[in-house]
């Protein structure tokens, strides 16, 4: 739901940066050429207009006890509540209370040692290689632009 949010980000740029559109189309003409990608931003459009695909997330714990768990509740975010692991998008983190009522997530990364499996499944199949894909290919776009228009020398 938030990698559209990092192109939206730098496409704000637009405006400030001479010859952006020269170089941000073929980065984002190479991300919507990747089958992959499409399906994944045609499952997150249903996701947000339509809510009709229903991704399904299943846990597996190798092994777990007190002492992982106490590892887990370091370092609580400001507001935390809670701590969960395997929520229905696959991820794991924090309950934050915001102080007037809401609720947000916090999610965080389990330390592989804990030998904990999320998969996520949506409709035709396994989502996590192409979601990591993804977060790769925007992490390399983000370099890029990094590169591109901050350590210009």
């Amino acid at each position: 739901m938030f990698g559209r949010a990092v192109t939206n980000a730098l496409e704000n740029m637009r405006s400030d940066v001479p010859d952006f559109n020269s170089w941000y189309e073929p980065r984002t003409a190479a991300l919507g050429e990747d089958p992959r990608f499409r399906r994944l931003y045609k499952v997150r459009t249903e996701i947000l207009h339509k809510a009709q695909v229903s991704p399904t997330a299943s846990l597996y714990i190798e092994h777990l006890n007190f002492a992982d768990l106490a590892r887990l509740q370091t370092n609580p975010p400001p507001g935390a509540t809670g701590f969960f692991m395997g929520d229905s998008s696959g991820g794991s983190g924090w309950t934050v209370d915001l102080g007037d009522g809401r609720t947000e997530r916090y999610y965080v990364e389990l330390p592989r040692d804990m030998r904990v499996d999320i998969r996520m499944e949506v409709a035709d199949g396994e989502a996590v290689d192409v979601v990591s894909a993804y977060l790769d290919a925007l992490e390399q776009f983000i370099r890029d632009a990094y590169r591109q228009f901050v350590c210009t020398a």
